[in-house]
């Protein structure tokens, strides 16, 4: 059995949203087992089922916010290593409420998956987008099935050395 152990409001105001995007929220689940997951839903959705921190999370609401979420696998190429560019990542992610990995690869390339809603992501990508000292010169995005166990968002061990350091 899931409950609801912390309800995050992460919308401040300042973000874009397209209109009539209703804010959302960030919900942190936990199980008997203390393991935790987090989903994201509105603040409306919320309201109408009367939860708050400590209710119990049953079931069925899994397959109710389920079809809104995604997993995305995206190569990103340009000046993406040694700029910071995974920390970004992982910070984006979580501001964003969104879940997965990211890592560097050997080729200069940064590889990520990345799982939430299509909002959360691009919020993610978009903050990618702006961040000092580093170049998106291109992305390759391939859509993955869906990891109901990823409950965080992590950064990878590299793989090689594409630095020589």
């Amino acid at each position: 059995m899931w409950k609801i152990g912390q309800i995050f409001d992460g919308d401040y105001g300042c973000e874009e949203r397209m209109e009539g995007e209703e804010p959302t929220l960030s919900v942190t689940l936990e199980n008997e087992k203390g393991q935790q997951m987090r989903v994201s839903v509105t603040d409306a959705w919320l309201r109408e089922r009367d939860l708050d921190e400590g209710r119990e999370w049953k079931t069925e609401y899994f397959s109710q916010i389920s079809g809104d979420i995604i997993r995305k696998k995206i190569r990103f190429r340009g000046i993406v290593q040694g700029v910071g560019f995974r920390y970004r990542s992982r910070m984006a992610a979580r501001e964003a409420g969104a879940t997965g990995w990211v890592r560097n690869e050997v080729d200069g390339s940064v590889l990520m998956e990345i799982q939430g809603r299509q909002g959360q992501i691009d919020a993610v990508i978009s903050a990618l987008s702006q961040g000092r000292y580093m170049r998106i010169d291109g992305m390759d995005v391939t859509s993955l099935p869906v990891d109901p166990n990823d409950r965080e968002f992590e950064i990878k061990e590299s793989l090689g050395d594409f630095w020589g350091i």
